[in-house]
């Protein structure tokens, strides 16, 4: 017996994909998904479904005070038959960090690993085999509860989306960043963290969201 749920519509949308030539980085999406829910204080067993829309609150917290953290690493296949992942203990455990910082509760290594490894292993033969690309895994961790209270949401969702792409670099546009001395500082604090209020917005130094819930691991 898996230990995740595979949804009807998985192995169509598998069948159906075909890897393009022009990858870009992030513009074409692996045709799977991999998703579990946090509700009633428990994490609830995973699904790998097909890569698609997904539902959101509009008031969710997420998409009000940005609570949400994600992870970014690479799968390669290069002269050899299984995908391996790069430093992917270390997403895990920075991944954990994250969701302390934010209190919200954290993501097993089992399910961390679950994740990935589904998508991972759903999509290795669309893993790109030239120098510089490779599979890149998103995984990422919201808070699906609407409101305005400041405080963190009861509910979250754990995903794992993956993207074949070429090098970063590759046709990027260069981009000038400017930076303030606050903004600075409370960067080089939170580089141990990736969340979408760092990304979004800088927080001054020493700001911290109320802490409501601790669930264990």
């Amino acid at each position: 017996m898996s230990a995740y749920d595979i949804a009807p519509g998985v192995a169509a949308a598998l069948e159906s994909f075909v890897l393009p030539e022009k990858l870009g980085f992030g513009a074409v999406n692996a045709p799977v998904m991999f998703s579990a829910e946090w509700r009633d204080g428990q994490w609830q067993r995973g699904t790998l479904l097909p890569y698609g829309l997904i539902e959101v609150w509009p008031g969710s917290r997420v998409l009000q005070y940005a609570e949400l953290v994600f992870e970014g690493l690479k799968a390669y296949q290069i002269g050899q038959a299984r995908p391996n992942l790069f430093r992917a203990q270390d997403n895990c455990r920075r991944m954990e960090r994250s969701a302390q910082r934010l209190s919200m509760p954290l993501v097993p290594e089992t399910l961390f690993f679950q994740g990935i490894e589904a998508v991972t292993g759903a999509c290795a033969r669309f893993i790109p085999g030239r120098s510089g690309q490779s599979l890149y895994l998103r995984p990422f961790l919201y808070g699906t509860e609407s409101g305005y209270l400041v405080r963190n949401s009861h509910t979250f969702r754990f995903m794992v989306i993956a993207n074949p792409v070429e090098s970063y670099a590759t046709g990027a546009p260069t981009v000038a960043i400017a930076s303030t001395p606050s903004a600075s500082a409370a960067g080089r604090k939170s580089r141990s963290v990736r969340t979408a209020f760092r990304k979004c917005a800088r927080a001054p130094p020493g700001l911290e969201w109320p802490s409501s819930i601790r669930p264990s691991s």
